[in-house]
């Protein structure tokens, strides 16, 4: 046979390709020429680029392993501790912070009312004492919370510091005071104790008498009453034929509750008693005494 090939497969490695580090495993005496040749060459290059992306393939895993430090830089998690941020919300102390603008409530003070109170007595209300901490400037707002059944008491200029009270029955009554600085109230009260209006005492100068010229007169007031109570005052006159007369028989006898005088001459004397309760005069009494021989 001229041209017959031998058909014992013989095995040679040759370079057959271009590229550097490509091997092609030719079957047969096989010429470059051969389309078979190039054909088993290039599936052998296409595995060989195939090993080669999967070696760059592995090589990029490897990458993205080192992608997977980026994970952590999911340390970016740490970031997270940026919720610590969250103490941020310790800011929320920030509202304190308006308690830390230091405004402060402003202090009510009430002055003591003097009594005795009588009812239809107009009183004198005081709530000037009251201050702000701070300075600022405060207002005030007096209301009647409780009062008598029936009354109807008139508070007047309530949103002064001093206003007036006027009270048409006895009996108990509570006011209270608010004071602001425009942000913060305070408020405090204020217990009144009304009593029924006072009445004027009744004066009684004693028995009119007849005695002896020279005698020793005693009079007496004991007699004289307050409707509401109240303890009195006592203030007595004398006077004779001639004129006034000296009192006798106390330090001050003439406002002593039984004092005394000597009817040095005929004629009548006339003693006058008055009586006072601290708040009004009585009328006057007067007992008359005649001196005779």
């Amino acid at each position: 046979m001229t041209s017959a090939r031998l058909l014992l497969p013989l095995l040679t490695l040759a370079a057959c390709g271009p590229g550097p580090g490509k091997a092609t495993l030719v079957l047969g005496d096989c010429d470059s020429g051969d389309t078979g040749c190039e054909d088993v060459t290039d599936s052998r290059d296409t595995a060989a680029d195939s090993d080669t992306a999967a070696d760059d393939s592995g090589d990029t895993s490897s990458a993205g392993d080192s992608g997977d430090t980026s994970s952590a830089g999911d340390s970016g998690d740490t970031g997270d501790s940026g919720d610590s941020g969250d103490s941020g919300d310790s800011g929320d102390t920030g509202d304190s912070g308006d308690s830390g603008s230091g405004n402060r409530p402003p202090t009510v003070v009430i002055a003591a009312v003097q009594g005795p109170l009588r009812e239809f007595d107009v009183i004198d209300l005081d709530g000037s004492g009251s201050t702000d901490p701070d300075g600022d400037t405060i207002s005030f707002a007096w209301v009647v919370l409780t009062k008598p059944a029936g009354s109807a008491p008139s508070l007047q200029n309530v949103s002064f510091a001093d206003p007036s009270l006027y009270v048409d029955k006895a009996g108990a009554y509570t006011l209270r005071l608010s004071v602001s600085d425009g942000q913060l109230t305070s408020s405090d009260t204020l217990d009144l104790t009304v009593l029924p209006a006072n009445r004027a005492p009744i004066a009684n100068a004693g028995f009119d008498q007849t005695v002896t010229i020279g005698s020793l007169v005693y009079l007496s007031g004991a007699q004289s009453a307050d409707p509401d109570g109240d303890p009195l005052e006592y203030h007595w006159t004398v006077n004779g034929p001639f004129g006034a007369v000296s009192l006798t028989g106390a330090s001050n006898p003439a406002t002593a509750i039984s004092p005394s005088f000597t009817a040095s001459d005929g004629g009548f004397y006339t003693a006058t008693l008055k009586v006072y309760d601290g708040e009004l005069w009585s009328q006057p009494d007067s007992a008359i005494i005649q001196a005779k021989l």
